[in-house]
């Protein structure tokens, strides 16, 4: 079942069983990684493990830059906010529900479901403030 998992938070290992948006409810709660309503998320499993693939090897999710460790990456995602999926990687289209309706949107128009204080709208201010931060030298030392 689609639904029902098995899984470890993505940032503290803490377990989940049970239905599958009590760990992104703890993602979203403890950590600020939204990825939007979990119930709009097909093949969750696979969808998971991408990701801790992509932080096993110390990416950034949003940015895609590798670190040369965890701790440097935290404090780069700490600094630059960058808690959230890059909504331009097509690799994320399989996992969202709104891409097999037909009707023409994409997950992109529908990421900020579920993130509080923005009534299912994108955000555009804030992640037009938060991606501008990328554009600041700073001193993560980020692996070439």
């Amino acid at each position: 079942n689609e639904t029902h998992t098995h899984r470890s938070c993505l940032f503290c290992n803490k377990d989940f069983v049970g239905n599958r948006s009590l760990v992104f409810g703890h993602m979203l709660e403890a950590h600020a990684f939204n990825v939007g309503k979990p119930d709009n998320l097909v093949f969750v499993d696979r969808f998971l493990a991408l990701l801790q693939g992509k932080l096993s090897q110390f990416m950034c999710l949003y940015c895609e830059r590798t670190y040369k460790d965890r701790p440097t990456l935290k404090d780069h995602v700490r600094k630059k906010h960058h808690r959230r999926i890059n909504p331009d990687n097509k690799e994320y289209d399989q996992f969202y529900m709104v891409n097999y309706t037909g009707d023409g949107q994409n997950w992109r128009a529908s990421r900020t479901e579920g993130r509080p204080g923005t009534g299912g709208t994108a955000s555009k201010v804030n992640d037009d403030a938060a991606d501008a931060d990328d554009d600041d030298d700073d001193d993560d030392e980020e692996v070439e």
